[in-house]
């Protein structure tokens, strides 16, 4: 199955104008998106996280507050129309790409998107510099950031590498796994205490690790159309955007993943299991994978050799878990932690629903949490007896997608923009076109409305909250259910 569907006789589609007329097209309305936050690298004070949720970054702050509000709804306006197009430029793009064949998709302009998401700063959630903040708390003053907050350090709100951490994060300890701290605080201890250059070294690291994810998937793609699918993925609006202009550090998770799988393709199974230990050590989520990868590893073996492939790929998983978190032994309060509980926040999710109805209140919010989750448990069990025990086995890609899909629209209570990064190197990786009409749909479509979601009368943002879920779910439906029919799209004997 090809990247993009063609017609019956198989005739390229045609291609209008100039090669370069789309690219060019695309950068430009990259150039006007990230503009206004440009501008903030040169100002002074690198002031972000008061103008959360404002396009302009800030930029109206001395208007009289009427017009400081027409400002931030006409930037919220700027930010949903050029998202929109930037998605739609890049689905035709991707289109005709796809159309042309292989030896038209230009490697050559990678750098260049990568270089314009980069020069960009966040506007919707600044959560990079808790990172930061976290990294430098440890790098420079000593303290563990998991027994410790930033507040515990005396007059933290003089310390120009804390003052774009969102107040709410300065008695929070560290939230994320080991492999990210470690990585933080190294680089911090570079900065010398400048923000700046602390944000820059941020990203470099979230190059490099963009740089080993499109490597991976273009392992993984089928043969036919792996050069494409690993420049869509490197040109992605939606990672662009929320790992490489916004920071967040979810190719810490991602690109051990991606790279778990093609070890898992390749049979070394110890070694793979390292690579989803890695990874569930930045960000807790892998964790799920793991039973996938074990029945997967069980099935795909013959009968003598099955059990210890996949208890070796299991073993692996334990190891690689154990020795990140033995480096900072502090870390495993939070993955206790993290085992018995999950986020309180509430973004763009199926909870929302109820609570434009009134029927989502303190005393029904644990009701709801436990039969969402149960149902989304049910599926999640019914998944994996169904691949221990049928004849035919899907791709394990697959069954990672369907289930990551599933936990979004039934049992997640915070499905955060860059979350969605989860899902799009595992679409772009199957042979299925219903994975692979998924992610092109969710990166055009999920990011505009996103802006409106936070700050602003409370039925403006549940309803603009339920609208980004019910986006969520448009592109999600289509995709399950051709799940389901074909037994997950590249079942095999």
């Amino acid at each position: 199955m090809p990247l993009l569907k063609m017609d019956a006789s198989g005739d390229r589609a045609k291609v209008l104008g100039s090669p370069l007329a789309q690219p060019i097209l695309l950068l430009a309305v990259w150039c006007a998106l990230i503009a206004p936050s440009v501008r903030v690298w040169f100002g002074m004070p690198f002031a972000l996280t008061p103008f959360e949720f404002d396009w302009f970054l800030g930029l109206h702050r001395d208007l009289p507050p009427a017009e400081q509000s027409r400002f931030v709804l006409s930037g919220r306006l700027f930010h949903a129309f050029l998202f929109l197009l930037l998605g739609g430029l890049y689905v035709r793009w991707v289109a005709d790409l796809a159309a042309r064949g292989e030896e038209s998709v230009p490697f050559r302009l990678v750098p260049a998107f990568l270089a314009v998401a980069c020069a960009g700063l966040p506007w919707l959630s600044p959560d990079v510099f808790y990172g930061i903040g976290l990294g430098w708390l440890e790098a420079h003053y000593g303290v563990d950031p998991y027994l410790a907050p930033i507040a515990s350090v005396k007059g933290f709100g003089r310390d120009p590498m804390f003052q774009n951490v969102f107040p709410g994060f300065f008695t929070l300890p560290a939230t994320y796994g080991p492999i990210f701290q470690r990585v933080m605080a190294f680089t911090m201890g570079l900065s010398g205490g400048s923000i700046t250059l602390a944000l820059v070294l941020v990203k470099l690291v979230h190059l490099a690790l963009h740089a080993l994810a499109t490597w991976a998937v273009f392992r993984l793609a089928p043969e036919r159309h792996r050069r494409l699918a690993a420049f869509a993925y490197a040109i992605n609006p939606l990672i662009l955007f929320n790992v490489l202009t916004a920071g967040h550090n979810d190719h810490f998770m991602n690109a051990f993943v991606l790279l778990a799988l093609v070890l898992h393709e390749r049979r070394p199974f110890f070694w793979s299991g390292l690579a989803l230990g890695a990874a569930a050590s930045a960000k807790y989520m892998p964790i799920l994978l793991v039973p996938l990868f074990f029945v997967h590893a069980w099935r795909r073996e013959d009968s003598g050799g099955r059990r210890a492939g996949a208890v070796l790929e299991s073993l692996g998983f334990v190891c690689a878990l154990a020795a990140f978190h033995a480096m900072q032994p502090s870390s495993v309060t939070r993955l206790l932690d993290v085992a018995q509980s999950t986020s309180g926040v509430l973004r763009n999710s199926i909870y929302h629903v109820p609570g434009v109805l009134g029927l989502l209140t303190p005393a029904t919010a644990g009701s709801w949490k436990l039969v969402l989750t149960g149902l989304f448990l049910a599926l999640y069990a019914g998944l994996l007896l169904w691949m221990l025990r049928a004849k035919a086995r899907p791709a394990l890609s697959d069954a990672c997608l369907a289930t990551l899909v599933a936990y979004f629209v039934l049992a997640n209570s915070s499905n955060h923009e860059w979350y969605i990064t989860w899902l799009l190197g595992l679409c772009a990786v199957s042979l299925a076109w219903a994975p692979q009409r998924l992610g092109l749909a969710l990166s055009a479509l999920y990011m505009p409305l996103v802006i409106f979601t936070v700050r602003g009368p409370l039925p403006f943002v549940l309803s603009a909250n339920v609208a980004v879920w019910l986006v969520l779910v448009g592109c999600s439906v289509p995709f399950l259910r051709d799940a389901v029919k074909t037994r997950l799209f590249t079942a095999t004997q």
